[in-house]
């Protein structure tokens, strides 16, 4: 296709009326400004630093020759991370989970930059489900990473590894990504702390997004008080990212135990499908809470039925934008188009067209139209949640309908993945905290607090009443 043709296709695309004199000058304009990039800097070549792990989980891909260090003091030290892999750190490989794709990052995320300001120990990278679509983490092209609590469950995803990783004490904690519950899910089923803090709170500068309305990183550790503690290292704005906020908010790590006049709205699970075991565990949880001193709590409903269908429509969306409009990732890594034009027709397995097909087919065909009444859905449920804080400080919720399932229990009857309650709320940009409380038949149980945007503090005070009052045991 020569230049015409292309501008032609563009014009079309864009459904414009163009003389030829501006066709013309845009031809000319876009010449000029291509002998300015020609002269720019291409990325540097950088040598792989690191080796493919080999542990019995197969939760670790890529890991450093020698863990990388930047100070020996600061709020962090003593700690040993790993990051998902669609995460960059420089001179480790990153994969996204999949098979067919493979590169050297060229430098770091700037979340890692802030993990090793702050003292941190960086291992590597942990396994994921191919390009961040999950849920189950039962998808990675690396190899299935294997729930350490049970083998015989999934370990929850995308952010398998992860949860993985800190769950078998393979590191302190990690970052992982949640889009649609890719670090509570993997917190719940096996047994960790998980936090998807506000979004826009953490910058997403080298990581490689997904559904970037959605987006966020996130970490998980075995306790309320670490997590916290990487949090606030992340947290801030980020020149390099414009969606973080410059919100000023206290630090997220301090007087986490200060429960007073916590009032937590508690789901009214009775139209959502959640199993027994699970609902007699809140029920119990609730309980607790309500005997304890100044703390009140009461039952809050909720309809989350049309946002989780919205929730379909904008995923598939926005991934499809990502691929059309060559969306670049923010740290150097390949844009997904360039991915695929690395790589052969295969870099899309069936389970990732099964995830993105209906909600960029639906997307196409209506011209956009579904996307908005989808993003009205948002709005909606939005207005709902806003209401709902009014009379309570936090919600609470399970963060798994049922128990940590097995492969063959992971859809419902209709097919589709509904064993999280957490999609409605990344959606809605809210900080939600996922913390196991119970156990049931020896899988843990886990509760999602969640509070008003920027208010992430509180959610993560709320989890830790919850933490102090379980009964979970993180030994395997």
């Amino acid at each position: 296709m020569d230049a015409e043709q292309r501008l032609e296709t563009l014009i079309d695309e864009f459904g414009l009326s163009v003389d030829e004199e501006t066709k013309a000058a845009t031809l000319r304009y876009a010449e000029e400004l291509a002998s300015y990039t020609d002269r720019w800097d291409r990325p540097r070549a950088v040598e792989p630093r690191g080796h493919w792990a080999d542990d019995e989980y197969n939760a670790l891909l890529d890991v450093y020759d020698e863990p990388r260090r930047r100070r020996a003091d600061g709020p962090l030290s003593g700690l040993s991370f790993v990051l998902k892999d669609n995460i960059s750190a420089e001179g480790l490989r990153m994969t996204c989970g999949s098979q067919s794709f493979e590169t050297v990052s060229a430098g770091d995320a700037t979340v890692v930059n802030r993990l090793l300001d702050a003292g941190g120990t960086l291992l590597g990278k942990a396994n994921m489900d191919a390009f961040a679509f999950g849920p189950g983490g039962l998808w990675s092209e690396r190899g299935r990473v294997r729930n350490p609590i049970d083998t015989e469950r999934i370990p929850g995803g995308t952010s398998s590894g992860s949860g993985v990783a800190v769950a078998a004490g393979l590191a302190d904690a990690a970052l992982g990504s949640d889009t649609g519950g890719s670090v509570r899910s993997p917190a719940a089923c096996c047994g960790v702390v998980g936090i998807k803090p506000t979004h826009g709170l953490v910058s997403r500068f080298g990581f490689v997004e997904n559904v970037p309305s959605a987006d966020t990183i996130g970490p998980l550790a075995r306790d309320v008080e670490t997590a916290a503690r990487v949090l606030e290292a992340i947290r801030g704005p980020d020149v390099r990212d414009p969606t973080t906020s410059a919100v000023e908010l206290p630090p997220l790590d301090r007087n986490i135990e200060d429960f007073d006049s916590l009032r937590i709205g508690v789901l009214d699970l009775a139209p959502h499908g959640v199993s027994e075991p699970v609902v007699e565990a809140i029920d119990d949880l609730a309980a607790d809470l309500d005997a304890e001193p100044d703390v009140s709590v009461g039952s809050v409903d909720l309809a989350m039925e049309d946002i989780e269908e919205a929730y379909s429509v904008i995923s598939g969306a926005e991934f499809a934008w990502l691929l059309r409009q060559s969306f670049a990732d923010r740290g150097g890594v390949p844009t997904l188009p360039e991915m695929t034009g690395r790589i052969d027709g295969s870099l899309f397995t069936d389970h990732v067209a099964e995830r993105l097909l209906p909600g960029a087919y639906l997307d196409a065909a209506t011209d956009g139209r579904a996307y908005a009444l989808a993003q009205q859905q948002v709005v909606a449920f939005k207005r709902t949640l806003a209401e709902r804080f009014e009379r309570f400080d936090v919600l609470l919720t399970p963060t798994l309908r049922t128990l940590p399932p097995k492969p063959d229990q992971l859809r419902n009857a209709e097919g589709g993945f509904k064993y999280t309650i957490a999609k409605q709320f990344s959606l809605a940009g809210i900080p939600a905290v996922s913390v196991p409380f119970a156990e049931r038949d020896g899988l843990p149980v886990s509760a999602q607090l969640l509070a008003p945007q920027f208010d992430d503090r509180t959610a993560i005070r709320a989890a830790r009443l919850v933490e102090t009052l379980g009964e979970w045991s993180h030994e395997l």
